[in-house]
């Protein structure tokens, strides 16, 4: 949920369900739902200023938050923004800087209609930490983090994560009678994520907690004698394995530099720094319906659409200093794509895929007895699949479930007769929840 990060306060009204049970908002599913109501005029009026010190991911959070309510002339806004940072948060090297922002204003049509827009920004940039073996922590001790190196007298970090989704959302909520209401919602989210490391071609592994760079590596030594492995520890090589681990225990960024300076081709730099990215444009529209038909059975109806459009490729940050590098598998000398040489100017690095995603989606649910008996849900899927034309693949999946849940009483009911009886057809389906 990095694209809601720090609107605690806009996002509190959430709702959940469990299981495939009906919701009011949107779809069930085997692992149940989540909903964050952002609609104007639920926020409670009023105002809100804090200022809060951690020591997790980040130091410090300053946050504010001011909701009008609804006003006689049929208006209503929220407004939320926070700043979430840190120089280094609980590990070593993990620099923090959050700035998100929440709008959400509310027009009252009508005593029967209201319009709602909710804008929602979320950026997010951060240093990650290693995951280490024991080994390693016995070492450095458990805030270590093996994924940064001092560069000109400051901490830079090889892993940053880079989340940069805003969010649109227009809503229309109708109430048709007093027991049918019909909420209808149509979103769009796009933007950036980023996950950077290190690549390297001719060099040795930069990282410090490579498994060759470590004692254990001499110490689980093995020999073959008469083709049987003889366990033979190295104790002295590891005594100096440990002791340049320990002298050496962060990324040596000045190293690659001047790697990459003298390298045997000019120019050619043997380690640059990457991100694997994610480009996403998501359209979601869904309209569903809530009717309460008699005292002891509702009604849940609607249809959804969702289109995904993911643009997935690798993108070159930084050369370390050389000009161009060369992109060739190190394991059976391929060419990825026939791109050699990557520049500065190059913005896409080897493999590139664009994937798009269509779903439609039909449901519709009744509940008898207030959930104390019978469930019963009708649902129909439809998948497309497609990818760019060097993937040559497409796919389309058709799903129609229906299911029947009994809870509450009528569980109960059920499993007293089910054990006393115990007369189900070989084919019978039924889900308890």
């Amino acid at each position: 949920m990095e694209q809601l990060g720090g609107l605690n306060d806009a996002t509190r009204n959430q709702e959940f369900t469990m299981g495939s049970s009906p919701s009011d908002y949107t779809f069930g599913g085997i692992l149940g739902t989540q909903e964050i109501n952002t609609r104007a005029s639920i926020y409670r009026p009023g105002g809100r200023v804090s200022f809060s010190g951690t020591n997790t991911n980040y130091s410090w959070r300053a946050m504010g938050t001011q909701a009008s309510g609804m006003s006689k002339s049929g208006w209503a806004y929220v407004i939320s923004a926070s700043r979430r940072w840190a120089k280094e948060g609980y590990f070593e090297g993990t620099d923090y800087s959050a700035n998100s922002f929440f709008a959400s204003i509310e027009k009252k049509l009508n005593e029967k209609q209201s319009l709602n827009f909710t804008a929602i920004y979320a950026q997010n940039s951060r240093g990650k930490s290693s995951p280490n073996s024991k080994e390693v922590n016995d070492l450095m001790g458990v805030k270590y983090n093996s994924y940064w190196g001092y560069q000109d007298g400051r901490k830079r970090n090889s892993r940053d994560k880079d989340v940069e989704e805003p969010i649109f959302i227009l809503s229309h909520y109708w109430k048709i009678t007093d027991k049918t209401n019909l909420n209808t919602n149509a979103s769009y989210q796009f933007g950036s994520v980023g996950n950077s490391r290190i690549d390297y071609q001719g060099g040795n592994n930069p990282d410090p907690t490579y498994y060759k760079n470590l004692p254990s590596y001499y110490l689980n030594y093995h020999a073959y004698v008469n083709d049987v492995p003889v366990w033979q520890p190295n104790e002295a090589q590891a005594a100096i394995a440990k002791d340049y681990f320990l002298s050496h225990s962060q990324i040596d960024w000045t190293a690659m530099y001047q790697a990459n300076q003298n390298s045997g081709n000019p120019g050619q730099s043997i380690y640059a720094l990457y991100e694997d990215r994610t480009d996403d444009k998501m359209f979601n529209a869904n309209s569903l319906l809530s009717s309460q038909l008699s005292n002891n059975i509702v009604l849940n109806a609607g249809v959804t659409f969702k289109k995904l459009k993911s643009h997935n490729f690798q993108n070159l940050l930084d050369l370390l200093g050389g000009q161009f590098f060369l992109d060739i598998d190190p394991f059976i000398q391929e060419i990825h794509h026939n791109l050699t040489l990557i520049t500065r100017t190059d913005r896409l690095k080897w493999v590139t895929n664009m994937v798009t995603i269509t779903t439609f989606s039909a449901r519709t649910t009744k509940v008898l007895h207030n959930l104390n008996s019978l469930t019963l849900n009708s649902i129909s899927t439809w998948h497309n699949l497609s990818r760019d034309q060097s993937m040559k693949e497409k796919v389309c999946i058709k799903t129609v479930s229906t299911q029947a849940i009994l809870s509450g009483k009528a569980k109960a009911r059920f499993l007293k007769t089910l054990v006393s009886k115990a007369d189900l057809p070989t084919k019978s389906t039924v889900g308890i929840i």
